[in-house]
């Protein structure tokens, strides 16, 4: 995968000249090395203490910071601890997971070795979608590789420090994705999320502590331990440090991920996603942060790519995908495409999200379909509020967050199917009709 202008790579350093079926093309280029200085020249506490000065958040969705997961499970007095890789990709545009597995599963794997040895875990997971059977066996092959290199399993790199890393895999839908449905999932369960407290950091698999990362948060770690926790705290803003890899996705292409500085403003994004479609391509919104994701208009697209500036503008950092909107988009109408897809997705667990989805899906359709009143938009708002305010986890949460935007940003839109009673793009039924689905990767 040729490097990108504007890209700056440490999670995807090296791909597209690391050969992912060989463990000896990624120890050429530095691999393992980190893992080994780890146990051999440091103790738990100075790895983890590096990721803690280096301001690692987790880059699976709310940008927690990942030392303060790891220092909880490292102080438990319990014997048995585990640490979790979540590369699931519950975002159906949003393919970051099967992408570094894809290239570079060993990256993954000795970040997920040096979060163990900080933490003090003798067993690991892997946690991936089942549609993924290629990048299952590719994985598989490379922990393959490591146990027999003697980088995994027993006395790793001949110290002290025995962890072995398992394999599991699921398919729920969206949901499948949180934290808590992954712990569920690899115990056997059914794929649906917990209420918290308790955190997984107190009780995670099988009753023991847990840390659960994604698998971008993991394979920063290498690089932070063979380059410092000041080289990384250097890069992106003060409040999020390091690189984020995202998806870029433009109607009826492939997904292009890549990796930026935090701190780039969402216009450059655009641009690179939208560079081969010519000047003549003038896109309308992104929505940034996946189906859960907010819509914003040209006026905010030289915000920066951080957590607390796009929460601000009503958005997700989520699972690092942007999906560029052409200029014919209805957003009345993508609304509804996305509460839709949501409420299909809803695991049914509580109830504000169980119903709450549904009915805010068939509000926007009836406002789309020309049957709307303008009470609907004040019911819409009070629905919003609740399935917000009454959902168990993140899905439910960041659910009403596409309603909240288009009206926020595009309220003409609005304003026109429900005084006009016409749709204001001549596109907007075939617009409305998309659906979120599974990207494959440029």
């Amino acid at each position: 995968m040729a490097q990108n202008k504007g890209e700056r790579r440490l999670v995807l350093e090296g791909s597209g000249q690391i050969d992912p079926a060989s463990l000896a093309s990624y120890r050429d280029r530095g691999g393992y090395q980190a893992l080994q200085q780890a146990v051999l020249e440091r103790n738990p506490k100075e790895v983890l203490d590096e990721v803690e000065r280096a301001g690692l958040r987790g880059r699976g969705g709310a940008g927690f910071p990942a030392a303060a997961k790891w220092r909880r499970v490292a102080e438990s007095d319990a014997e048995t601890k585990f640490v979790v890789a979540n590369a699931y990709d519950a975002d159906p545009s949003s393919p970051i997971g099967r992408t570094l597995l894809g290239q570079n599963p060993h990256r993954v794997i000795e970040g997920l070795l040096l979060a163990a040895y900080a933490v003090g875990a003798g067993q690991a997971f892997i946690y991936l979608a089942a549609d993924s059977p290629k990048i299952y066996e590719r994985v598989a092959k490379a922990l393959g590789q490591a146990r027999e290199a003697g980088l995994l399993g027993d006395r790793i790199a001949g110290s002290r420090f025995s962890c072995e890393v398992f394999l599991s895999r699921a398919w729920g839908g969206f949901v499948a994705g949180e934290e808590t449905a992954v712990l569920a999932a690899i115990q056997g369960a059914r794929a649906t999320p917990e209420q918290k407290p308790p955190y997984p950091t107190e009780w995670g698999l099988f009753g023991k502590p847990t840390v659960v990362n994604s698998a971008e948060t993991l394979a920063s770690v290498p690089w932070i331990i063979s380059q410092g926790a000041d080289a990384f705290a250097t890069l992106g803003t003060e409040r999020s440090h390091g690189t984020k890899v995202v998806a870029l996705n433009v109607e009826g292409q492939p997904s292009r991920v890549l990796e930026v500085e935090l701190g780039t403003p969402l216009r450059a994004l655009i641009e690179l996603a939208t560079a081969k479609q010519g000047n003549g391509h003038s896109p309308k919104a992104v929505q940034v942060g996946g189906p859960t994701g907010g819509f914003l208009p040209e006026s905010l697209w030289d915000t920066p790519l951080d957590y607390e500036t796009l929460t601000e503008a009503g958005c997700l950092m989520g699972s690092g995908s942007l999906i560029v909107l052409p200029r014919e988009t209805c957003l009345v109408g993508r609304a509804a495409a996305a509460l839709t897809y949501l409420s299909g997705e809803a695991c049914g667990k509580c109830v504000p999200c169980r119903l709450g989805t549904k009915r805010m899906a068939g509000l926007l359709e009836g406002i789309v379909s020309g049957l709307g009143r303008d009470e609907d938009l004040e019911l819409l708002e009070e629905l919003s509020t609740t399935v917000s305010d009454g959902s168990l986890c993140g899905f439910g949460i960041g659910a009403p967050n596409p309603f909240r935007t288009s009206l926020r940003y595009f309220p003409e839109d609005y304003r026109t199917h429900l005084e006009d009673g016409r749709c204001p793009t001549v596109q907007g039924q075939h617009m409305r009709a998309r659906r979120y689905e599974r990207r494959e990767v440029l």
